[in-house]
């Protein structure tokens, strides 16, 4: 594919003459010339050459008006169409490669003067069988014509190289709009850029025994887990995070809610980025800590499903009001899954400690065809 045009040449005479030369114009893969030539009152026509090549290294197939085609082979020229009285404007369009025959389309218009006359128009290809230079200069020779080239007479030369396009791995586009389609070019997998809701994780708590932490007011002591680089959470957006925790019989009054904090906050005394909705301490499962009685119950802390979670994100329970063995957490002293930990405050990492939680999230991102 071309890249932006570029005028390369632009000739117009200032005397009448027999040729529209060129010069020496920049290598380009890709030409575009376009050429008006005006009679001074003789016959003229155009005979094309590249770089003064004057051997019997062109051909061409023409056809005037629709009629029959009709072809010239090893000829020292590309005659465009014979000699005659009229002003007359051509198109070439080039490939220019080094090292390939020079391929060109021509489109050209024969114009008798007067509305009551149609023009004629003749559709031609031609090549010019050098395969070892780029064409560097264009000549549009009169040859046989009785007249000259008159004033105002023009050539205009237009080159482009091929656009450099390098391939992009679709997770490294931005802004993408919902619905756009992506076809991988080695796999010839077709993907589509989707939103969905309600995808559910469950961190794995497959090995190990439960242990408790506890969750207290006045930042005492607080409870949660960091998701870190390389895990399947990194760019999707809760709505809502569950955690198994139960309270004493006693607390029946405050909240407890989860605090999102960013990497940067690294001991978590910074401003949360997001705080889930509050939850009243009463709803939670009533047990007894110290008499044994675990009685785990699902605490769904809400959030607004906006905020997409970055590597060293971290979640925190925070609550109101608890003291002591008030509020119970649930987790296991065995990490059965990579790139997420138990994370405590003040602050503490537990990297081979898993928290028993799952994770309800919306997602925008490539989807294959054919897959949920």
């Amino acid at each position: 594919m071309a890249s932006s045009w570029e005028r390369l040449a632009d000739i117009t005479l200032g005397t009448a003459g027999d040729k529209l030369d060129s010069g020496t114009i920049t290598a380009k893969e890709h030409l575009r010339v376009e050429i008006h030539t005006i009679p001074t009152g003789g016959t003229i026509k155009e005979d094309v050459t590249f770089n003064n090549d004057s051997g019997s290294n062109y051909a061409r197939r023409r056809s005037n008006d629709n009629a029959a085609e009709s072809t010239n082979v090893s000829r020292t020229e590309l005659e465009v169409y014979g000699d005659n009285t009229t002003d007359r404007y051509l198109i070439l369009d080039i490939i220019n490669i080094a090292n390939k025959e020079k391929l060109l389309i021509g489109e050209y218009h024969v114009n008798t003067v007067g509305v009551g006359n149609a023009p004629n128009r003749s559709n031609w290809v031609g090549k010019w069988a050098n395969t070892s230079d780029q064409i560097t200069r264009i000549e549009i020779d009169n040859g046989e014509g009785s007249g000259d080239y008159a004033v105002g007479s023009q050539m205009t030369i237009w080159g482009a190289d091929d656009q450099t396009v390098t391939a992009k791995d679709k997770s490294t586009i931005t802004d993408v709009p919902l619905g756009t389609r992506y076809e991988e070019t080695d796999t010839k997998k077709i993907f589509q850029y989707k939103s969905s809701t309600g995808n559910t994780h469950t961190i794995s708590n497959s090995s190990g025994s439960i242990s408790t932490a506890g969750t207290k007011s006045s930042r005492s002591q607080e409870f949660g887990f960091r998701v870190n680089s390389g895990h399947a959470l990194i760019g999707k957006k809760p709505t809502s995070i569950t955690m198994q925790m139960f309270r004493a019989s006693g607390l029946s009054s405050g909240v407890i809610k989860l605090a999102w904090r960013r990497a940067s906050d690294t001991d978590g005394t910074g401003t949360a980025l997001e705080d889930s909705d509050n939850v009243n301490n009463s709803t939670l499962s009533v047990g007894d800590y110290g008499g044994g009685n675990y009685n785990w119950g699902t605490v769904t802390f809400n959030f607004d499903g906006t905020n997409a979670i970055e590597a060293g994100d971290y979640f925190l329970s925070n609550a109101t009001v608890a003291t002591g063995n008030d509020i119970k957490c649930k987790f296991y002293n065995q990490n059965s899954e990579a790139n997420i930990e138990m994370v405590e405050y003040p602050w503490n990492v537990q990297s081979g400690y898993e928290v028993t939680s799952t994770i309800t999230y919306n997602e925008v991102g490539w989807k294959e065809k054919g897959t949920a």
